[in-house]
């Protein structure tokens, strides 16, 4: 069973560039007792990836919203899959002047995924 975690820090912050850098999520049981499946969650990461560099001619490897809600705070410039680790890195770049001052005060500490189940299963080396 994998060490339970229950919070992915941002790993870097670039101000001049106002880049984050960190996880955006990995094989590990999260604040919801769940776990993201790397190999079946990979291919939708880099089609959601890569529709956002085709739509943006490269310019975006995928949109950085607030909090879950439609607001666009930036872009990611990019995404990293780590087969060995299990999990998915990015470099995003906040663009609303109002979010990044929410990232230089520490109120923005992590990256979170939204979105849908494809499918939903129990582990039983995590019965929760």
């Amino acid at each position: 069973m994998t060490a339970l975690r229950l919070f992915i820090p941002i790993t870097k912050v670039d101000a001049a560039k106002r880049l984050v850098y960190g996880k955006i999520t990995e094989e590990i049981v999260d604040k919801s007792d769940e776990v993201m499946d790397y190999g079946s969650s990979k291919s939708e990461f880099v089609s959601w990836s890569s529709g956002f560099k085709k739509a943006t001619d490269g310019k975006s490897a995928g949109n950085l919203r607030v909090m879950h809600t439609n607001k666009a705070a930036g872009l990611f410039n990019q995404i990293d899959m780590d087969d060995e680790t299990k999990s998915i890195s990015g470099v995003a770049k906040v663009v609303d002047d109002e979010e990044w001052k929410k990232v230089e005060a520490g109120v923005y500490t992590g990256f979170s995924v939204g979105g849908k189940y494809l499918k939903r299963w129990t582990d039983p080396d995590n019965p929760g």
